[in-house]
């Protein structure tokens, strides 16, 4: 029934059960599971040092995790720029992983499973819905692996890669009706 947040992802997790071992300055997540409403999320890996810049090694895996506010404030200002780019929403399930070695800055990295969420991408004003598909997130690149969706009752496939850079995006529209 416990709450925490970890300042390196800091989204509450609810409702958890399972088993940190604390040892000297070093903590080891062994298996966390928590729940809220239909979202499970689990926890494990290490943080070492935790009394000063600590080593960090943590899984997070996630079941129909909503895409909203709580979601967003925690992920970073990079991923809210990618975020606002597409505005989506709905669920996914995801495994995001956060690595520090000390001395240096967290590095999260995701696979994230979209399933039937929708987007809008901010430069072509056309919501696609029922998107499923996956998304690979590595520091300063998302890549957009066969994300497949509806777009005004016509089918829509989406490939490609968003960086700080540039926006890549290869999309099929399949019976996409041409008007304003």
């Amino acid at each position: 029934g416990a709450s925490l947040r970890y300042k390196g992802f800091p989204y509450e997790l609810r409702n958890i059960e399972g088993e940190i071992i604390v040892d000297d300055a070093n903590l080891e997540v062994k298996r966390i599971f928590a729940t809220d409403g239909p979202t499970t999320v689990e926890v494990h890996g290490k943080i070492a040092s935790i009394t000063r810049d600590a080593d960090v090694d943590l899984t997070i895996d996630a079941k129909r995790l909503p895409l909203d506010g709580r979601l967003k404030a925690a992920i970073g200002d990079d991923a809210r720029k990618v975020w606002d780019l597409f505005s989506p929403s709905g669920e996914v399930d995801v495994r995001w992983q956060l690595r520090k070695e000390a001395g240096k800055e967290i590095v999260h990295s995701s696979r994230t499973r979209v399933r039937g969420g929708s987007a809008t991408y901010k430069d072509v004003p056309l919501q696609v819905t029922d998107l499923n598909g996956e998304i690979e997130m590595e520091p300063g690149r998302y890549l957009l692996h066969h994300l497949i969706g509806k777009s005004r009752g016509a089918e829509v496939e989406i490939h490609g890669s968003v960086t700080d850079a540039e926006v890549a995006l290869h999309v099929d529209g399949r019976g996409l009706q041409l008007d304003d």
